[in-house]
């Protein structure tokens, strides 16, 4: 008997632990709605520079207009907010005057 009362502590302590990791709130009802872009992206060559290093290093790069990219970035920003993540998490915390 004292082999089946400390299997049945066990397991209660493993359903506790398991879930108390559990998340407990509902998916958001939030739905994404992809920006219709002005312009089709134009994808090119670039160079980033190392300001430590002074090293130029090829890039590709793609150019869109700024507001079909400032469009693109609220948007996956509110999602982010939406599904419960944290505005440090979500990028969503701007210093004054950031346009985003």
């Amino acid at each position: 008997m004292r082999g089946n009362t400390k299997r049945g502590l066990l397991a209660i302590l493993l359903l506790l632990l398991v879930s108390g990791c559990a998340t407990s709130h509902a998916p958001s009802s939030y739905q994404i709605q992809i920006p219709s872009l002005t312009l089709f992206p134009k994808s090119h060559t670039c160079w980033m520079h190392d300001r430590q290093t002074g090293h130029r290093e090829a890039a590709h790069c793609v150019t869109l207009l700024e507001d079909d990219y400032f469009a693109i970035v609220h948007e996956l920003k509110a999602a982010c907010l939406a599904n419960g993540q944290e505005p440090e998490q979500c990028q969503a915390i701007l210093p004054p005057g950031d346009p985003l």
